[in-house]
């Protein structure tokens, strides 16, 4: 019921986006636009055929089927996307991108897991599952208009130029930190789950268990997120022009702004997952509503300062009101304090933005400063590993020790 029941409103979703898209279309003063919405509205349909045997395989902690059809689908993705790009040289590259990214994460659903596709239909169960998720299903339709009003307002009054290089920059900095979060998030939720629920009702064990467990996942993202995100910020250019060609190069700015912003949505999605752990959806609701407010304001912000880089601080803004609300929230409700945990987050991106913007003043060239900066990277977690013993380091270097010596038996 909830496979078929997923396709049918998707179905639907998909058939009014495309059928209104000519006036959506005229909304964003963009004929061109049209075209571009009729490719896009198929993509929900795509998704939602995606095998059914990876929601139950997640059950079951096997995230492998899951985490390998998601990564290899924004492998294809981006490949096609940055292709499409600089052949084409305009937005329409990033709907079709986004078909053929819906399309190889369909057919590789099929490939990692053992195919499974229910048929059979009830409406009253489907009444009943979106009875019981109301919070998670009016999050994600919160959510999704949340996405797409930033770019409705973009390509209303800035053209729809403007609004190819934002899609593509909004594009290329969530490719890296949501396949890392999504992978992190998926296999932290079930653990967490049957840690806090194994003792019902004990909120002091709850509380102890959750802040051990976010001080582990926020080290996890300092050290695969923070690094990667700001050689993005710091050295747009270099990066946009080695992905995209000479075509994209104003897309630079927006592309370090976006990035910044990813790096808040990034640890946010610890706190998000937590709640879902502990069946408090309503608070995932009120920061839908919080973004939702913000995003309003920062276009009403953009649109009488005439400059879309108002509308892009402000959505940076937003996400740190959230992100302080949460803090909030796990504060008093749940009795987490993690401001040590925040603090130290917080010096290693200072850190790592300073490091690398020093590099890149005093360098010639940003592909030499990159090198530096990555050098001295590298050279800081050894030392923090080896020297400092940092458990989380070792831990990580031993997987990757692990997996690259099954690789080579393989081979």
């Amino acid at each position: 019921s909830v496979f078929l029941g997923k396709i049918l409103l998707c179905l639907l979703l998909s058939l009014s986006i495309f059928f209104s898209s000519d006036y959506l279309a005229d909304l964003l003063n963009s004929a061109d636009s049209a075209v571009a919405l009729k490719i896009i509205a198929w993509v929900l349909v795509i998704e939602s055929c995606a095998n059914f045997n990876l929601v139950l395989c997640s059950k079951e902690k096997n995230f492998r089927p899951s985490i390998y059809s998601q990564v290899g689908a924004k492998l294809i993705s981006v490949v096609s996307t940055i292709a499409l790009a600089i052949w084409l040289g305009n937005y329409l590259a990033l709907a079709i991108g986004m078909v053929i990214a819906a399309v190889a994460q369909l057919g590789l659903s099929y490939v990692f897991a053992p195919p499974r596709v229910p048929l059979k239909l009830s409406f009253t169960g489907i009444l009943k599952v979106y009875r019981y998720g109301f919070w998670y299903f009016a999050t994600q339709m919160g959510d999704f208009l949340n996405a797409k009003l930033g770019h409705i307002f973009v390509g209303r009054y800035f053209g729809a130029a403007t609004l190819g290089h934002l899609a593509m920059a909004s594009s290329l900095s969530s490719i890296y930190y949501s396949v890392i979060c999504s992978s992190v998030n998926k296999a932290n939720l079930s653990q967490v789950v049957e840690d806090i629920h194994s003792k019902t009702g004990d909120k002091q064990y709850a509380g102890t268990i959750i802040r051990a467990n976010m001080s582990y996942i926020f080290k996890i993202k300092d050290i695969l997120i923070l690094p990667v995100h700001t050689v993005f910020i710091v050295f747009s250019d270099l990066i946009i022009s080695m992905l995209l060609g000479p075509n994209w190069t104003s897309t630079a700015p927006m592309f370090s702004i976006i990035c910044l912003a990813a790096i808040v949505s990034a640890y946010t999605g610890t706190y998000t997952t937590l709640i879902s752990a502990l069946r408090e959806p309503q608070y995932l609701s009120y920061c839908m509503l919080m973004r939702l407010a913000g995003v309003i304001a920062s276009v009403l912000i953009g649109y009488q300062a005439e400059n879309i880089y108002y509308m892009l601080i402000g959505n940076v803004c937003t996400g740190l009101a959230i992100y302080l609300y949460l803090n909030y929230i796990f504060y008093t409700r749940f009795q987490v304090n993690l401001m040590v945990t925040n603090l130290q987050s917080t010096l290693q991106l200072v850190c790592s933005l300073c490091a690398a913007y020093l590099f890149y003043q005093v360098f010639q060239t940003d592909a030499v400063a990159l090198i530096c900066y990555a050098g001295t990277l590298a050279s800081y977690l050894v030392i923090r590993a080896y020297l400092f013993q940092d458990q989380v380091l070792l831990e990580m270097y031993e997987h990757a020790r692990l997996f690259l010596t099954r690789k080579s038996k393989h081979a």
